[in-house]
């Protein structure tokens, strides 16, 4: 299953980690280099997430190159996914927001042992139709590469017990995963009088998982809320390793 065509990442963890600035951060850079984006969303954007701190606001070119939809439910998401093949112009990057939304009847679990074959299936045809949609967007596109970047979130940090069999079904459809976490320390700045937080900078730390057997690979990213411009350069050249 790791043959398909197109770069695939997912994104699991933190919920405050994962907000919408970061996976709009993939979108601009794309867009910006021509590259026509669909950004998908369980909830509603009422506007535009502001852009890492440092980077600039993505041009007005850039920005009809994005189109967001709001798909609420997983059968609107499938549908989309599904009438790709049918639209005039086809993305060559897909962006998720919060697959765990559209699988809300596993995240609902109280525990593992409700785990049922039925949601292990939703994630797996979810995950499926994702990489069929890829393989159009290729074909739509004269064979160029295509993108999908996802993000799954929880609100009981790294720990729940709810990510480690999400993470062992979406192993076998993506070729990266990488775990999220937020952590709180000293001011980064030189001068920390001239820092816009109060006493300490937020940090986002990422660490990648080799998708057989789900252990860490050593590779390890981090950056600060308060300084990452550098966020795209640093972490796209390792994305696709």
């Amino acid at each position: 299953m790791q043959n398909h065509q197109g770069n695939t990442l997912l994104l699991a963890g933190d919920k405050c980690a994962l907000n919408p600035t970061l996976l709009f951060q993939f979108a601009s850079h794309w867009a910006e280099i021509g590259v026509r984006v669909s950004y998908l969303s369980a909830t509603p954007l009422n506007e535009l997430p502001p852009p890492i701190h440092g980077a600039d606001f993505p041009s007005s070119s850039a920005l009809n190159q994005i189109q967001f939809l709001y798909l609420p439910k997983w059968q609107d998401l499938m549908q989309h996914l599904f009438s790709l093949h049918c639209h005039a112009l086809v993305p060559r990057a897909l962006i998720v927001k919060g697959l765990n939304h559209y699988c809300s009847n596993v995240a609902e679990q109280s525990s593992t042992k409700d785990w049922t074959t039925s949601d292990i299936s939703r994630i797996a045809h979810i995950s499926a139709v994702l990489l069929d949609a890829l393989k159009v967007c290729s074909a739509r596109n004269g064979a160029e590469e295509t993108y999908c970047v996802c993000s799954y979130e929880v609100d009981n940090g790294l720990e729940s017990q709810f990510l480690v069999p999400c993470l062992s079904a979406f192993s076998i459809f993506f070729d990266n995963i990488w775990i999220v976490e937020s952590m709180s320390r000293g001011c980064c700045e030189h001068n920390a009088r001239n820092c816009k937080s109060s006493d300490k900078c937020s940090v986002i730390k990422m660490k990648k998982l080799l998708t057989s057997g789900l252990k860490e690979d050593g590779s390890i990213v981090e950056f600060s809320s308060c300084s990452n411009v550098l966020f795209l350069t640093r972490f796209l050249n390792v994305l696709w390793s």
